[in-house]
């Protein structure tokens, strides 16, 4: 028998030797960088552009929603899809979507096109995302996965960041929106150019990921795999944990998203421009401790650090929400920011663990659908909480406390990341496996 430690030396190679063992890894985060940063332009742009031109806020954020549902809607099929024919040409397929749709913005008479055009670009994210964090998966050994993983994280903080500024900086240097649409269409286009380039080479990867165990396992069909998931209990309820923490974290979570710029603006007093100073350089350290961050998590055990960084960041957000002072304020950016960098690569790295590579889009697809779920409802409630018209009182040693207000839901995040932190302390454990990923056997690249 097989037990997966976190602590096994093959982890343990340096970041110069992950890479020259998969150069693949920069292509694939070429790519994720190119066309993530298309898609981070539109979130800046979508309510400028409707303000600019004198419609509905209201269908502004319709049109956000829409790119959101449609996307979330249709990742479980287009994951299932990649798990079916090759995930390049999925790919392919979901770029030359992005390429094409700035065109018909820049177009667009009315906010009912524009919603329109979201609802196909969610498309084109939903069939790009599970197939490009699949190919991570594919064309890596599991035991260095983490580090695969903190390398998209990378990219996405990277495009979070330049995406929100770059927007608005063509829109005011050149004067218009079409100069924007431009720049979109051609990221989409240098990311589809790279990914045909690399296509084959990305094909071998994958091949090469599979072990020679792997390789002589007797291929399953994709019913097969399915009925061997659900027979397999631990497997099972690994996966299931897996997607509840997926539900809960990206609900809490998103309780903040919006709710700390309004936090910032009314409790500290900031202006708008404060925040283009701390925004990069927040993305930017933690885009530098992702890499180191993700190696841990190969050498320490992902499970330790998803439990790790679940445990971090609902003790920091419950400090800050409790004792209110300016020192619980810093511990709990730098508190989310340490768990952020520590938990994402390695949850994502137990999402394509290798006991269901046969099935790893389809996984992916459902689990990320999951997170959009999730993502709607804390959307939804943070900004509810943080409302001052909303009371919900308790009193504690002839003490009334408000538990609604502007620390709320930084509380409420805290208190179901906690529940987070529980559920992976009793559903998270490493797998035992007869064979070093002999299920391993990723669908062609």
């Amino acid at each position: 028998m097989f037990t997966e430690r976190g602590a096994d030396n093959e982890a343990r190679i340096s970041i110069r030797e992950f890479f020259r063992r998969y150069p693949v890894v920069l292509l694939l985060a070429a790519v994720t960088l190119s066309a993530d940063l298309c898609y981070k332009m539109m979130i800046p742009l979508v309510p400028l552009l409707f303000a600019g031109r004198g419609w509905s806020k209201v269908l502004a954020g319709a049109a956000q929603s829409g790119f959101v549902l449609s996307e979330t809607a249709l990742k479980p099929i287009t994951g299932g899809l990649g798990d079916r024919v090759k995930r390049t040409n999925l790919v392919m397929l979901s770029l030359a979507v992005g390429m094409v749709t700035p065109f018909f913005y820049a177009k667009a008479q009315g906010p009912g096109a524009f919603l329109a055009l979201r609802l196909i670009d969610g498309a084109g994210a939903a069939a790009l995302w599970p197939a490009i964090i699949a190919l991570f998966a594919d064309a890596t050994d599991e035991k260095h996965r983490a580090t695969a993983m903190s390398v998209f994280t990378i990219c996405m903080l990277c495009s979070l960041g330049i995406g929100f500024t770059l927007a608005p900086l063509i829109k005011a240097t050149f004067g218009d929106y079409e100069h924007v649409f431009a720049t979109m269409s051609l990221l989409m286009v240098c990311a589809m150019v790279l990914t045909v380039w690399s296509s084959k080479r990305i094909g071998r990867a994958v091949k090469a990921g599979a072990d020679s165990k792997a390789r002589a396992a007797d291929p399953a069909t994709m019913a097969q795999n399915l009925k061997k998931l659900l027979t397999d209990w631990p497997v099972l309820g690994q996966l299931a944990t897996l997607i509840f923490i997926a539900f809960m974290q990206m609900m809490g979570t998103s309780m903040v998203t919006h709710t700390t710029f309004f936090f910032l603006f009314d409790e500290l007093g900031w202006e708008e421009k404060d925040l283009w100073y701390v925004i990069p350089l927040a993305g930017a350290g933690i885009a530098l401790l992702a890499l180191p961050a993700g190696r841990l998590a190969d050498v320490a055990g992902r499970e330790a650090a998803v439990k790790a960084s679940m445990s971090i960041s609902a003790v920091c957000l419950g400090l800050m929400a409790i004792v209110r002072e300016p020192w619980t304020l810093a511990l709990a950016a730098a508190g989310y920011g340490l768990a952020f960098v520590m938990g994402a690569p390695a949850w994502m790295a137990l999402v394509t663990r290798g006991e269901w590579a046969g099935l790893r889009g389809a996984v992916l697809g459902v689990v990320t659908a999951f997170q959009g779920a999730g993502a709607a409802i804390g959307l939804f409630l943070g900004p509810v909480l943080y409302g001052d018209g909303l009371k919900i009182e308790i009193t504690i040693a002839e003490n009334t406390y408000n538990l609604a207000g502007r620390y709320a839901p930084f509380g409420a995040c805290a208190a179901i990341l906690g529940v987070c932190a529980l559920a992976a302390f009793i559903g998270l454990r490493p797998l035992k496996r007869k064979q070093d990923a002999a299920n391993d056997s990723p669908a062609p690249g």
